[in-house]
């Protein structure tokens, strides 16, 4: 990795802790923490995560693009535009 950042990335598990703490804070006042909306964000026993807790990012962000990508299909074929 080129620590002057010139390529575009950096290294940030160094702050990676915080700002899991900073994240699950905001998702404790704003986020949707109903388990029939977002399975995903909650842990394999079905409680919302603690702060000292890893949830897999990778999985989250995976679960969230399927999910909007879904959407958008449905919202295409209730507009007769799916299959094109």
């Amino acid at each position: 990795m080129d620590p002057g950042g010139s390529s575009g990335h950096r290294d940030i598990s160094e702050i990676a802790p915080e700002l899991r703490r900073t994240l699950l804070a905001w998702w404790e006042v704003h986020g949707r923490k109903d388990i029939a909306i977002k399975p995903w964000m909650f842990t394999v026993d079905g409680r919302w995560p603690e702060q000292h807790e890893d949830l897999s990012p990778y999985g989250i962000w995976i679960a969230e693009v399927m999910r909007c990508s879904v959407a958008k299909i449905f919202s295409l074929i209730s507009k007769g535009g799916f299959p094109p």
